[in-house]
């Protein structure tokens, strides 16, 4: 990004805060990406804990079964919508961090280093 640049020659103290925001943006990608991955261990989790629970009470059947399973599986679920949740609200960040970024550089460029330029 040249604008980036010449801000970071003309206007120190404005590019500390792109980068911060910059910072932003990598955690929240990356967020994401794990979000992403982590759903589908979770999905094979759930999956792996509940043929376990009938092998370990193979005399388990019906309710007694299913309230066994629900107090083995409520952790699995509980990331799964972590999960959920996370890559929801990831990406409405993401939108406003990505917005913010652009508008902040395009505003200081215009300010400082434009004005700074057509000085000389």
């Amino acid at each position: 990004m040249i604008y980036a640049v010449k801000i970071q020659l003309k206007a120190k103290e404005y590019y500390n805060i792109i980068v911060k925001n910059e910072a932003h943006i990598r955690m929240a990608s990356s967020s994401y990406w794990v979000a992403t991955k982590s759903r589908w261990v979770v999905f094979a989790s759930v999956i792996l804990l509940f043929s376990l629970i009938q092998k370990v009470f193979p005399e388990s059947h019906g309710w007694d079964l299913l309230l066994r399973a629900a107090c083995v599986l409520w952790l699995p679920i509980g990331v799964f919508w972590l999960n959920w949740f996370i890559k929801k609200s990831v990406i409405n960040f993401l939108h406003y961090q990505r917005l913010r970024e652009i508008f902040f550089v395009l505003k200081v460029y215009d300010e400082f280093v434009k004005k700074n330029e057509s000085n000389k």
